[in-house]
């Protein structure tokens, strides 16, 4: 997912479509990092990781195979 600087508007609303997503690949700007998602997207279910390349973050819902 690249939604160059979105991802607080995207995230922080929680939409209910979101519930069906398993696996996030994403990348991450400016004010809006790893504490960040991980703020919006835990309670949602979601472990959040910082990739070692980049801006980058993967979100796995927990349980997910």
């Amino acid at each position: 997912m690249d939604i160059e600087g979105y991802e607080r508007v995207l995230f922080a609303g929680r939409p209910l479509w979101l519930n069906k997503v398993t696996r996030i690949i994403g990348e991450y700007h400016d004010s809006y990092r790893i504490p960040e998602l991980r703020a919006d997207l835990e309670p949602m279910g979601f472990i959040v990781t910082a990739l070692p390349q980049g801006n980058l973050f993967l979100a796995v819902r927990s349980g997910a195979s």
